[in-house]
């Protein structure tokens, strides 16, 4: 039921208007057997843990079933190396995208989750795929063996296909008879281990924050395993609230050791966490300032961020404290310095930008050809911008998708992997030719994975 309730309330959503009070708010059906392998409304994709220099063997993606058209959202893992495969005898190319309709051949394995799916993690360690939905009462989470193959590689714990591993919930420290309350909208996750936090290299458990886009960020732990309650893994021990929304993203700091999250038109939050060990064994949450941008008019409509330690050795311009911020007001790339020793409490500096098109939603960052380089996927300009981050120029433009939202940067195979989410696929785009084009259309999508599945309204 509270699937339902939602919908009422997400359907009102300027995002698609009038068009979602005809196509996603279909009260009174209880919705299909979801189809082994389809997509339906993809808006969030993740690549299975690999060490550096390897490439990663799994594409796991979220369907959200906005319309409520199935019973239930599903996550999938695809197999990159059988994508690899059907991608070089189909020779595909951007002249001839291939179209992958049917995904039985590429896909590995598949779970069934509630509605609604906003966000993926996997943990650095391997051990599990975190997701977020907007209907359930817990931060959801599958079992992950990313060296396994077939049904082996997602595990949630029940005989069939559905997921039910939630976090639990600690006592809430206001009324201890009551389970710490969940905040609604979920909007973004991320995990590592507590050793980011407490600086012991040996506190290996694994901490998760979501941020939601109420304005407020959750702390989830890992607790140690007991035989006869397997599945309670994770507990929610702390919730900041009144942070100013909407919170769209969040990042980890490794300069700082603070987690950074984006907040619509107020710039950047941070947050850190009082680990267990410094805390009575709880854990906890703290605010730990703003940081806002000079040389804008204005605070920026951030969208999404990254860090760039990985790309850091590939100019002068990329230091470790240097950040990429996505913005729609202004629609732009934003290289920003955040250290406060050199710009001020509660200050950063815009260093450099670089126009993209309207409706920023997220950005991915990493080193192709041997220089750094980011994609940022603009819904509203159907469009990704791809960005030589040394010039901060667009050096790529790749037009025509549908509604571009979540993205992923495979840097060993030199590919992007894109939930367009207004067609329900998943769209493979070459950045091989980067290196040796400068041509607007050196990167282009050379696949398709999916049926796609337009719906009037949203075109």
């Amino acid at each position: 039921m509270r699937a339902r309730a939602l919908c009422r309330t997400y359907c009102r959503r300027a995002l698609f208007g009038a068009a979602l009070a005809l196509t996603a708010c279909n009260l009174d059906n209880p919705g299909d057997e979801p189809l082994r392998g389809a997509l339906y409304f993809t808006n969030a994709l993740a690549l299975s843990p690999h060490e550096p220099g390897t490439a990663a063997r799994y594409l796991f993606a979220a369907n959200s079933n906005f319309d409520l058209r199935y019973k239930t959202g599903s996550v999938q893992a695809f197999s990159l190396e059988r994508l690899d495969e059907a991608i070089e005898s189909d020779d595909c190319t951007g002249d001839e995208p291939c179209a992958f309709d049917d995904t039985a051949s590429i896909l590995e394995d598949e779970v069934l989750v509630s509605s609604f799916a906003t966000a993926l993690a996997t943990s650095a360690d391997g051990r599990f795929l975190f997701v977020t939905t907007r209907t359930d009462e817990s931060l959801s989470f599958v079992r992950l063996d990313s060296d396994a193959d077939g049904d082996d590689v997602l595990d949630c714990g029940t005989g069939d296909r559905r997921c039910d591993l939630y976090a639990a919930r600690a006592r809430d420290p206001e009324d201890l008879s009551q389970p710490l309350p969940w905040p609604n909208d979920p909007a973004a996750v991320t995990s590592g281990p507590l050793s980011d936090w407490s600086g012991n290299p040996d506190d290996d458990a694994l901490y998760v924050l979501v941020a939601h886009r109420g304005g407020e960020v959750s702390l989830f732990i890992e607790q140690p395993s007991e035989p006869e309650n397997e599945a309670g893994h994770f507990e929610l021990r702390s919730v900041l609230q009144r942070l100013t929304p909407p919170l769209t993203n969040v990042g980890f700091d490794p300069s700082t050791g603070l987690a950074h999250l984006t907040t619509g038109a107020s710039g950047v939050a941070r947050v850190g966490v009082v680990p267990p060990q410094e805390d009575d064994g709880r854990g906890s949450l703290y605010y730990a300032g703003a940081i806002r941008m000079q040389s804008l008019v204005g605070a920026p409509d951030a969208r999404d961020l990254a860090f760039l330690p990985a790309v850091s050795n590939a100019g002068e311009a990329l230091s470790e404290d240097s950040a990429l911020i996505d913005a729609t007001e202004p629609s732009a790339l934003l290289l920003a310095d955040v250290d406060e020793s050199r710009n001020g409490p509660g200050r950063g500096r815009v260093k450099r930008t670089a126009v993209v098109g309207a409706g920023a939603s997220r950005l991915a960052a990493g080193v192709i050809g041997g220089r750094a380089t980011a994609v940022v996927a603009c819904f509203d300009a159907r469009a990704l911008f791809v960005i030589d981050l040394e010039t901060m120029l667009t050096v790529s433009v790749v037009p025509n998708l549908s509604g571009p939202f979540d993205i992923v940067l495979d840097e060993e195979r030199e590919r992007l992997y894109v939930a367009d989410f207004r067609s329900s696929v998943i769209r493979v785009v070459d950045l091989s030719r980067l290196a040796d084009s400068q041509g607007e259309r050196a990167a282009t999508v050379i696949a398709t994975i999916g049926m796609p599945r337009v719906i009037q309204e949203l075109r």
